[in-house]
């Protein structure tokens, strides 16, 4: 399972916890639930649970602490998944800020003087952005090449998104499936297509 993709696993689906003697320190254990195990450790998966130390060897001691700790692992688990699709948010903003502006500058867009896509540009300035490639979108969709091109650049900007490909190669890749068409180099075409998408998953 990935987590950007399929449900975001939550403290109903986390397996109970259990109490282990661990070098002669009773321990809270939760297995780690398999779609997110190679979240942990080196990351190949063989990570199989966390602990947490009770602090005693006394069973009824441990007893009373194990939901405490068990809540403690939990959220190890719910900051795991966050911090994981949150660093393929900022690779996909990175991804769609570069195509944008790579687009822009291709069109010649307010003849190179191009805004900096950040908060602090005046959002009046990235309106006109937005409606300029929303325009040329337009005419690209109007001579859109055969659905067969436009779906496998597409399922390559999908896997770059979702599967954390370069970039920089993505974009090649898509750019080397189009032709020219129409009024448009193959450059322009695979990222009108790329920014497209972005529009879709937003």
């Amino acid at each position: 399972m990935n987590v950007s993709n399929d449900k975001t696993l939550g403290w109903e689906d986390y397996p109970e916890p259990k109490i282990r003697a661990v070098r002669g320190t009773l321990v809270v254990e939760v297995s780690i639930p398999r779609p997110i195990r190679h979240l942990f450790g080196s990351g190949n998966g063989k990570t199989n649970n966390r602990r947490l130390t009770t602090g005693t060897t006394d069973p009824a001691i441990a007893q009373r602490k194990m939901w405490t700790l068990a809540h403690e692992i939990y959220k190890q688990f719910d900051q795991a998944q966050i911090d994981v699709q949150q660093r393929q948010n900022d690779q996909t903003d990175a991804f769609a800020l570069d195509t944008i502006s790579t687009l822009a500058a291709s069109l010649n867009y307010n003849r190179g003087n191009l805004p900096e896509l950040n908060t602090k540009t005046p959002f009046s300035d990235l309106k006109k952005l937005k409606d300029a490639l929303d325009y040329y979108r337009g005419i690209f969709h109007d001579q859109a090449p055969p659905a067969e091109i436009s779906l496998a650049a597409l399922k390559v900007v999908k896997d770059a998104i979702n599967n954390g490909t370069d970039p920089v190669e993505a974009k090649k890749k898509a750019m080397a499936i189009y032709g020219d068409l129409g009024p448009f180099t193959a450059k322009q075409s695979a990222l009108l297509e790329v920014v497209a998408e972005f529009r879709t998953i937003s």
